[in-house]
């Protein structure tokens, strides 16, 4: 990775840090219910923070959010702001499931009616958002292998091209080296 890029990678990250923190000013100068979403913005910042910490502990180092050649394998890698966009995340569904707050009515603000949001209902939203699209996402994962299994059984055994299957990165590349693959000869009776 060239000095330049990963100059670009870390002004890029201390700029969306420096936009996180503006944020957490403007809420801490706010008042009324604005005081909720102080606290908010504090757990979301904590749990960036150890994002950022995670990503420099780990293997995966300070870099954006990218595809990276690993072994010969594309891989995708969350980087700093990748990490630390997930501990934020995670810090405000661990927050928000866990803690008195999980009743606060949210919209409407300070208003008597039945129909409102609390934060046990948006965050239990930002949780089954999740799980929801890795359901579907498994989903189409699981057709395009059963693609890829269907194609490479009527071609040529190869086991590079099965080992490249085995361990590519994603589905859709695992079809690739399938429909890459040279079909069968003709058979002897």
């Amino acid at each position: 990775m060239s000095n330049l890029r990963k100059f670009v990678e870390v002004v890029v990250f201390v700029v969306v840090l420096a936009v996180v923190v503006v944020i957490t000013v403007f809420l801490y100068r706010a008042g009324g219910h604005m005081r909720f979403w102080k606290i908010a913005d504090t757990i979301a910042l904590a749990g960036l923070l150890g994002g950022v910490v995670n990503a420099l502990l780990s293997d995966s180092g300070f870099f954006l959010p990218g595809m990276y050649d690993v072994e010969g394998m594309r891989i995708l890698k969350p980087g700093a702001l990748g990490n630390a966009f997930l501990g934020a995340v995670a810090a405000f569904i661990s927050w928000g499931l866990y803690v008195p707050f999980t009743k606060y009515v949210i919209i409407p603000p300070e208003s008597d009616t039945a129909l409102n949001l609390d934060v046990a209902t948006l965050v239990g939203a930002l949780v089954a958002g999740s799980a929801g699209s890795r359901l579907i996402t498994s989903a189409i994962d699981k057709k395009v292998l059963t693609e890829t299994a269907a194609t490479a059984a009527g071609k040529n055994a190869n086991p590079i091209n099965a080992a490249g299957i085995a361990t590519a990165p994603t589905p859709t590349q695992a079809l690739a080296i399938a429909r890459q693959m040279s079909p069968p000869g003709p058979t002897v009776p």
